[in-house]
């Protein structure tokens, strides 16, 4: 199977090691590109007014912003974050009038013009990626990780 193939090189958890190490200095360069830019959020922050961007029209549950990816942490880390981008008047919350247990965010205004400065960031950091792969090598790296995610899940 794939022990077969992996060879003496990856006993040391080699990929687990290079995702580590990307995801880490990727997150280093967005932080210090927001502060550049002067922008008042961090990376996670830029994550959560991406999710509530994606459901622009109704709002993305709280909720899924714990279960989801789980790309910040624990719940408790999840509300401090987004109290802040609502005090910053970046997201609003609405209560569901189906369940009042459940919250929804929806983007302001001055959110999305934060937005906008975030996509700017991210498309900076994906051309990073471009300058060292073809835009081909690129959706190859994307939906090989996609599957290694989806084995680790399964595990």
């Amino acid at each position: 199977m794939a022990g077969e193939y992996l060879g003496e090189r990856d006993s040391d958890g080699l990929i687990g090691i290079l995702c580590y190490k990307i995801a880490t200095i990727s997150k280093q360069k967005s932080e210090a590109m927001f502060q550049q830019a002067s922008l008042d959020i961090n990376s996670e922050q830029a994550w959560i007014l991406t999710k509530a961007y994606e459901k622009l029209d109704e709002g993305v549950h709280q909720s899924d912003l714990v279960t989801q990816e789980q790309i910040i942490g624990a719940k408790s880390q999840v509300s401090r974050l987004i109290h802040d981008l609502v005090e910053k008047e970046y997201l609003v919350r609405r209560v569901d009038p189906n369940d009042r247990r459940q919250t929804y965010l929806t983007i302001t205004n001055s959110g999305l013009e934060r937005m906008h400065q975030v996509q700017d960031i991210v498309q900076k950091r994906k051309e990073v990626y471009l300058h060292t792969l073809t835009i081909d090598e690129y959706h190859t790296l994307v939906s090989l990780l996609k599957k290694a995610l989806v084995g680790v899940k399964e595990d």
